[in-house]
């Protein structure tokens, strides 16, 4: 038997599937986004989720959120500066030096794009929570920012993939690949430059077809009136004067 499906119907399995992924984060956060039926360009990661057992290795703290591998974020949203950490138990260093990198992995002719990177980041620095301006970056950051009014791209879920790899040693400023254009980023060459091994890897999804979740809040409980004393129900009585009884003649 022969089973044939609309387009309609292709667009809401790939979205299914999208979303059963964005199920498969840690689920003691709560997502802050959510990927729409309208996400019909929907790209796949090429990294995905390296060493992201619990408790992760590499951990990625925006404003509104810590980032869950697979998680989606809205534009808005993305567009805030994380800060980065290691987790201790990890046996990082503090004199290891690594790199890490954010990049847009969507199969076009101008991917990868670069979104952030930074070299001979000190393990000391991860220890804590490191703000990515203090990473001497390369790249400064740059939240996800497609295009608008081109043909595709309202419908586009794209994936922003970081990157943690460990260097072998220090590498001297002058020795460090020079970086001409954020598009077209070949990452694992730059990793091969530098002698970063890969450790840790990590992704959200983002577009215009992203909608941000807006959680039901508790309404306030209504604020009972005090009961009127015995006093205060006196003097709602009626205090027009009586009138006199009438004498008998």
């Amino acid at each position: 038997m022969k089973f044939s499906f609309s387009s309609t119907s292709l667009v809401l399995l790939a979205t299914a599937s999208v979303l059963s992924q964005v199920d498969c984060a840690n689920t003691d956060v709560d997502p802050i986004a959510e990927v729409s039926e309208r996400c019909t360009n929907i790209q796949s990661p090429v990294l995905g989720c390296r060493n992201h057992e619990s408790p992760p290795f590499f951990t990625v703290t925006y404003p509104d959120v810590d980032l869950q591998c697979k998680f989606a974020l809205t534009l808005e949203q993305s567009a805030k500066e994380p800060t980065l950490s290691l987790v201790d138990s990890a046996g990082t260093a503090d004199d290891d030096f690594y790199t890490i990198i954010l990049v847009d992995t969507a199969d076009t002719f101008f991917h990868p794009i670069l979104h952030y990177g930074a070299s001979n980041v000190r393990g000391s620095d991860l220890a804590g929570e490191l703000v990515l301006a203090d990473a001497n970056p390369f790249s400064a950051y740059r939240g996800p920012s497609p295009p608008a009014g081109i043909p595709g791209t309202e419908s586009l879920l794209a994936n922003y993939e970081w990157i943690v790899a460990k260097q072998e040693a220090f590498v001297e400023a002058s020795d460090l690949p020079t970086i001409v254009s954020n598009i077209n980023f070949g990452y694992e060459d730059y990793l091969l430059d530098v002698k970063g091994e890969i450790l840790s890897t990590m992704y959200f999804s983002s577009g215009f077809c992203v909608d941000e979740i807006v959680y039901p809040t508790k309404s306030p409980k209504a604020t009972k009136m005090p009961k009127a004393s015995k006093k205060s129900k006196a003097s709602k009585k009626s205090t027009a004067p009586k009138m006199p009884k009438s004498s008998k003649r």
